[in-house]
């Protein structure tokens, strides 16, 4: 399989993983799953599962006699994650800009009430907490800064997932007969 096929089959399928998680997190917020975050994080797991395995699979069977060796498995993972970040890094800028800004301003609100209502020390004033929450609330609502975070969040993942997946979904070149051993 050639560089380009690696490279529009990672952004092809990072495309509709990303929407995926799109989904997974638009159906988190619509069913208030901030309790029981666990539900979410495993619908997110099986969903980047699902995605790496079958499109690992095409790629293992696009490759035919060259093989599939670990590495590129690995690396695909790995760029098939870095696509599948951008795409939902996009769509969680969607969901805490435009579907439901109040939803995570009320959770950072209630988060720093817990924080100051436990108190935290003398080095956490006021007016300190107060500037730590503006500044929260203006980087969960930056594009660049939830692309970013998403990227290394599912970046690492998609490294671990791949390192481990790629055990099982490598596939050796296949070998040629050597027709000199046979003669002699």
């Amino acid at each position: 399989m050639n560089d380009g096929i690696f490279w529009s089959r990672a952004a092809n399928y990072g495309l509709l993983s990303g929407l995926a998680v799109f989904v997974v997190n638009l159906l988190a917020w619509a069913f208030k799953l901030e309790k029981a975050a666990w539900i979410s994080e495993s619908m997110l797991f099986v969903v980047l599962l699902g995605a790496i395995w079958i499109t690992a699979k095409l790629n293992i069977a696009a490759s035919g006699k060259q093989g599939y060796p670990y590495g590129r498995c690995v690396g695909f993972v790995f760029a098939l994650m870095l696509f599948t970040a951008i795409v939902a890094g996009v769509g969680d800028f969607m969901l805490r800009a435009y579907i439901a800004p109040e939803y995570y301003i009320e959770q950072l609100r209630q988060a720093y009430d817990l924080v100051a209502s436990v108190g935290g020390g003398a080095a956490l004033t006021v007016g300190t907490l107060d500037a730590a929450r503006e500044m929260s609330e203006r980087l969960l609502t930056s594009p660049v800064f939830l692309i970013f975070s998403e990227m290394i969040n599912l970046g690492i993942k998609g490294g671990f997932l791949g390192m481990v997946m790629a055990m099982f979904l490598k596939k050796e070149p296949e070998m040629p007969l050597n027709r000199h051993n046979d003669e002699q």
